[in-house]
């Protein structure tokens, strides 16, 4: 019941501040001018703002730039469907449906389809992660055990990160007598 009293109050600190209101909609037009862009992403407009935000409040930043991502893939998502060239990466898989649906004379269906999905996945992401992180008043989220343990931490981090980035493939007859493949990065993924 804390996690919906927060999420009720973040919303009235919103919506009750102008300042907060402006910030949402350039953020919007922003996020979704540049996802529709090919070849200019939301990341860069987030790079591009990254000095600006240094007066704004720590609520406002992190509103601004959730904004600048979630509007970023939407606007993505439009190229791809329209004309089969995906603002974002991530709107590659758009480009498989949506652009045949084009082609057929379905563009309305498929602009449709992808914000009916693109809300829903953003809504049902956000309730999954308000629920996640939610935690009861006496505990904390801090790691027990001071320095040495975040240095742990942050050591087996870097550990997964360098594991991701070596080849875990079975080596074939003819790299039997190579050096031996390093261990599969999965273990050390699920540490932390």
């Amino acid at each position: 019941m804390d996690t919906f009293n927060n999420f009720l109050q973040g919303t009235v600190t919103l919506f009750s501040d102008p300042i907060n209101i402006l910030i949402f909609l350039g953020g919007v037009i922003g996020g979704m001018l540049f996802g529709a862009i090919p070849g200019v992403s939301m990341l860069t407009l987030a790079a591009i703002l990254l000095p600006f935000t240094a007066h704004l409040s720590p609520e406002q930043g992190i509103m601004l730039f959730s904004v600048i991502y979630c509007t970023g893939v939407y606007g993505g998502a439009i190229t791809a469907i329209l004309f089969n060239i995906p603002g974002a990466p991530e709107n590659a898989p758009t480009a498989f449906d949506g652009y045949p649906m084009t082609q057929n004379g379905q563009a309305g269906k498929a602009v449709g389809a992808a914000v009916m999905c693109s809300a829903l996945g953003g809504v049902v992401s956000t309730i999954i992660m308000m629920a996640a992180t939610a935690r009861p008043k006496n505990t904390s989220a801090k790691i027990s055990g001071g320095p040495k343990a975040e240095m742990a931490q942050s050591a087996m981090g870097a550990v997964a990160a360098i594991m991701m980035m070596v080849d875990t493939t079975p080596p074939s007859a003819e790299h039997m007598t190579a050096a031996p493949t390093a261990l599969p990065a999965w273990p050390f993924c699920v540490i932390g």
